[in-house]
């Protein structure tokens, strides 16, 4: 991945400031931009998919909600799905619905992804972008951003992540490292690790590692 890429598409992430400012509190940033590039990416992920998801939803609706998660999963090939019609492009069609549009489109994620955007606060953020009439504003910015992970892969998703909580961090005045663990440290810690025993990193075999503080 080009790193020119990462850094335009970070910068460009970042820029959606420049519609919160004045109505929103440098500090509060991040409470806006962070979730709307998951919403975008999650987006993304699960764009080839859409037209087969709906139209097998439209088969289960009256099934149990695990036998629903299980179908759509395997036609979408991730842990995670969408049930709604909507994606950013459909919610800039209908501008004047874009809240209520923008709230079927959360509901309509997999549990598991719902408690990712509640544990965001993005009901709470959306209404309060809708009170100050930039939602509509908001979506429009994060949907010119082309995160197919066919050009953006998850490894540079991640460190356009990480970028932007330094810079939310650094807009809050808090130290970042409160909030990820800089690539430096990790690499020292798996260097540690495995000092006296570089033989279990033989190329031929898979090893697994639990990390239960992993984030991106």
């Amino acid at each position: 991945m080009d790193n020119n890429e990462v850094l335009r598409l970070g910068s460009l992430f970042w820029a959606a400031k420049e519609i919160l400012r004045g109505k929103y509190k440098a500090h509060e940033y991040g409470n806006v931009i962070l979730p709307f590039v998951v919403l975008r990416r999650l987006g993304r992920v699960l764009e080839p998919t859409k037209s087969q998801v709906q139209e097998e939803f439209s088969k289960l609706k009256n099934e149990p909600e695990e036998l629903i998660d299980l179908r759509l999963n395997a036609i979408t090939k991730q842990s995670f799905h969408n049930k709604s019609k909507f994606d950013m492009e459909l919610l800039l069609a209908e501008p004047d619905n874009i809240l209520r549009n923008m709230k079927a489109y959360i509901r309509g994620f997999s549990k598991n992804v719902q408690d990712i955007f509640d544990n965001f606060g993005m009901n709470e953020e959306i209404e309060k972008l809708h009170k100050k009439g930039e939602l509509l504003h908001i979506v429009q910015h994060f949907a010119t951003a082309d995160i197919d992970p066919k050009k953006i892969d998850n490894h540079a998703m991640g460190t356009i992540y990480e970028n932007l909580i330094i810079k939310t961090s650094e807009a809050a005045n808090e130290a970042a490292g409160d909030h990820f663990t800089p690539r430096e440290i990790i690499k020292l810690m798996v260097n540690l690790l495995f000092a006296e025993n570089t033989d279990t990193l033989d190329k031929k075999s898979i090893k697994r590692i639990y990390d239960p503080a992993c984030g991106t």
